[in-house]
């Protein structure tokens, strides 16, 4: 290969010589042309000469940094919405895209997107008394034979193969995975409605962790209208621990888990009554184990004839031999 054709530069070096050249190319052409979005601040990077770095996000979860003048920086807040009116530019590092925004003007929105998504649906909600729906009776579900599990969650999502580890301790359970779009309300909508068509005994909505805004779908008004609406009881397992919706708080059972969801139903379910031989004498050694002995009083050996003590029939049977052995020798 001819040294001509080998570049010395290091890709971030070359990658930003580029966008240098576009800066130059259509730097002008991006400042007359401006936007009004509204974003939520996720981070605040106090940078230097005056300026600060902050990496907001939109409605859909879209991430882009800003370039904000420290007298406009003052006023953000992180988990707070603000209007921002500005233009484009090609951006200096490959580390935030080719592109960031820089704002000349900023307004003050509202909370963050979630809070505010909740705070929209939550009176929605309220005003239907989807709410209202009283949960956790599983009673119905002890000692069931069998029990087909409608799982529904995205068909790459690893909550599948957590739910499955558990499901498999039991004989007797099946799942069929519903696959829906987790970042589409309707999606999940859809999935659930189908879920409880199914002939299914349970509705479990799993999803892993992630950011606040991986879960504004849960909080959507479309994805609790078919939970509330669903013929057989629903679990969800969604996320962890902080990260309660308006999902969990409608469905029949949440739990913080996909494994713990999973968990939730084999104790709801209990043991199957064809315990297997070696469940049985496990439990009753380990029982048999700690268990004092209790002592009966003596009684008289039986004979299989009667009920004549076993030494008087022995004893006559000596005296018997004895007369014979007599009458036999004199």
């Amino acid at each position: 290969m001819s040294n001509s054709l080998l570049s010395k530069d290091s890709l971030s070096e070359a990658y930003k010589r580029e966008l240098k050249e576009i800066r130059n190319i259509v730097g002008n052409s991006l400042e007359q042309r401006k936007y009004t979005i509204v974003a939520e601040v996720e981070f605040i990077n106090e940078g230097r000469f005056g300026t600060n770095f902050v990496t907001v996000f939109d409605e859909s979860g879209t991430k882009i940094q800003m370039k904000v003048a420290e007298q406009l920086a003052h006023v953000l807040e992180r988990e707070k919405t603000y209007i921002f009116s500005g233009h484009f530019e090609v951006g200096y590092s490959e580390k935030f895209g080719a592109l960031q925004f820089k704002p000349q003007q900023i307004e003050a929105f509202g909370n963050s997107f979630r809070t505010m998504q909740q705070q929209v649906a939550s009176r929605e909600l309220i005003e239907s008394q989807y709410l209202s729906k009283y949960k956790n009776d599983f009673s119905s579900f002890l000692g069931k034979q069998r029990c087909h599990v409608a799982l529904v969650t995205s068909g790459q999502s690893k909550a599948i193969h957590d739910v499955e580890e558990v499901l498999k301790r039991r004989p007797g359970i099946v799942h069929s995975v519903y696959r829906v779009k987790l970042n589409d309300s309707k999606s999940i909508a859809a999935g659930i409605f189908e879920a409880s068509e199914s002939g299914c005994d349970v509705v479990m909505i799993v999803r892993g962790g992630g950011s606040d805004t991986d879960f504004l779908v849960f909080d959507s008004v479309e994805v609790v209208r078919e939970i509330y609406n669903c013929s057989i009881p629903v679990i969800t397992g969604l996320g962890h621990t902080s990260n309660l919706t308006l999902a969990d708080q409608v469905a029949d059972r949440c739990e913080t888990t996909p494994t713990k969801a999973a968990q939730f139903l084999l104790d709801r379910l209990g043991r199957v009554e064809n315990t297997s031989s070696y469940e049985v004498r496990e439990e009753t050694s380990h029982y048999a184990a700690y268990k004092k002995p209790v002592r009966l009083p003596e009684q008289p050996i039986k004979n299989k004839k009667g009920n004549i003590p076993l030494f008087i029939v022995i004893s006559i049977s000596v005296v018997i031999l004895a007369i014979i052995y007599l009458n036999y020798y004199l």
